[in-house]
């Protein structure tokens, strides 16, 4: 039985360019919500929030 047939879970790590982060850390300071950023670029809260 392979691992991935047991229920354990790989993610693949996804890596952003600078010119993204840069432009979500631009709309962050000009007043969006590290949410709504999350959603429109369809990027995990958390990774919005480390960049902050």
């Amino acid at each position: 039985m392979s691992r991935l047939s047991k229920g354990r879970n790989f993610y693949i790590q996804t890596r952003y360019d600078k010119e993204l982060k840069q432009n979500i850390i631009n709309l962050y300071k000009q007043g969006e919500s590290v949410a709504q950023l999350a959603r429109e670029y369809g990027i995990g809260y958390s990774t919005v929030h480390k960049w902050i």
